[in-house]
C-alpha cells in the first residue's frame, strides 16, 4: 500500500488501476461511483465524493472517455451521499447503460488512517478487471472531509 497526499495517491492508484488494466484504453466508456463508506456501503462522505473526481480527472488526463455520473439517472444518487453504484441490495445494482466498466471503491476509517480501496469491475459480469489500495493518514484536512455535513 501506499503512503502520502490524498491527490498524489489517488493519481497513482488510477495509474495502477489502468496498467492492470490493458482492456481499458481510450474510448472504453467508463463510469466514476463515489468511493463508499466501507462499514455503511450505501453512505459516503466529501471524502469519498473528492476520491472519485480525482479519480475521474486524472481517467481524463490519460485520454479515457469518462461520463459524469452525476448526469445519469439509472444510478443510486442522493445530493448529499453521493453516486452510489455498490448496495447491498442486489436490486439497486444496475450499471448506466452502455458503460464498459466501472471505476468504485470504498474506504474504511482508521484510528490514524483511513485505507482507500479502488477498482475498475466490468458492466457486464460484475468481475474485477483491477483493483489498488493506498493509505492516508487522518490529517486534519482529511478529518474535514470525512465529517463534514455529508453524513
Amino acid at each position: 500500500m501506499m503512503h502520502g497526499s490524498l491527490g498524489t495517491l489517488t493519481y497513482r492508484a488510477v495509474d495502477q488501476l489502468l496498467a492492470a488494466a490493458p482492456e481499458i484504453r481510450a474510448g472504453t466508456p467508463l463510469v466514476v461511483t463515489s468511493i463508499s463508506d466501507a462499514d455503511k456501503i450505501d453512505k459516503t462522505s466529501t471524502l469519498g465524493n473528492i476520491v472519485a473526481d480525482l479519480v475521474r480527472s486524472r481517467l481524463v488526463q490519460e485520454g479515457l472517455t469518462v461520463s459524469e455520473m452525476r448526469l445519469r439517472s439509472s444510478v443510486f444518487l442522493d445530493r448529499r451521499h453521493g453516486e452510489m453504484i455498490l448496495s447491498r441490495n442486489p436490486r439497486t445494482l444496475m450499471p448506466p447503460p452502455n458503460v464498459a466498466a466501472i471505476v468504485t471503491g470504498t474506504y474504511a476509517i482508521g484510528d490514524v488512517d483511513v485505507y482507500v480501496s479502488l477498482k475498475i469491475i466490468s458492466a457486464a459480469d460484475a468481475r474485477i478487471i483491477s483493483a489498488a489500495d493506498f493509505v492516508v493518514p487522518k490529517y486534519q484536512n482529511v478529518n474535514g472531509l470525512l465529517y463534514s455535513d455529508n453524513q
